[in-house]
């Protein structure tokens, strides 16, 4: 082989080296950036679900924020119904308490009790009144026609008598049968109190415009 030709072997060797150096500088540089896009990809990939779950629990935090304001204003609300109603029924059971014990308010009372008496089944009851109402069927003559009120309405005989022991109501009557053993609520206490859901669904219709469904 001439001379010439084997002094050029190094520099053919080292330029071999040098192109399969770039080569292979290149390929790592491509799968060098293929790695880099793929984890770019990824981090962008996970901002992505990142920024949604954010999106989910901020959401999921002001409906539980709206939620909880409503309930508290639904509170509130009930609250003042509530309020309004028991201010409502105290001045209606202080108003009834003071009414005249006159002709008309006798009569309320001969209904109430004709009522009792027909929701008990029995034709000798005894009355329970307050203080005041127990001295107005006190008088014989008051009973006797109260009697005879009964019995006309009834269509059978009925007789009464009013409990020695006066009960703490502002007015109406208790009736029962003559051994105690039921009785029948029919003082203006026990009343409203059978129609609190009627008057407490007409606060809210007349005060907050709103029907109870």
């Amino acid at each position: 082989m001439p001379q010439e030709e084997l002094g050029s072997i190094p520099e053919q060797i080292h330029a071999e080296a040098v192109r399969q150096s770039q080569q292979q500088l290149e390929r790592a540089r491509r799968v060098a950036e293929r790695h880099i896009a793929a984890a770019k990809a990824k981090v962008e990939e996970m901002e992505r679900r990142l920024q949604e779950d954010l999106g989910l629990v901020l959401k999921h935090e002001v409906e539980r924020a709206v939620a909880r304001t409503k309930m508290e204003a639904r509170n509130r609300k009930l609250l003042f119904r509530e309020k309004i109603l028991s201010e409502a029924a105290d001045a209606a059971i202080s108003k009834l308490a003071g009414i005249s014990r006159d002709e008309a308010y006798e009569r309320l009372l001969v209904n109430l009790i004709l009522e009792g008496v027909r929701e008990l089944g029995t034709r000798r009851a005894r009355l329970s009144l307050n203080k005041e109402d127990s001295r107005l069927f006190g008088e014989s003559a008051r009973l006797a026609k109260l009697e005879e009120a009964l019995t006309r309405e009834l269509g059978e005989k009925t007789s009464v008598e009013v409990s020695p022991e006066p009960i703490d109501c502002s007015g109406g009557v208790v009736v029962g049968t003559q051994n105690g053993r039921v009785s029948y609520y029919n003082t203006f206490e026990e009343i409203l109190g059978r129609r609190k859901d009627e008057i407490r669904s007409e606060v809210a219709r007349k005060v907050f415009e709103e029907e109870d469904g």
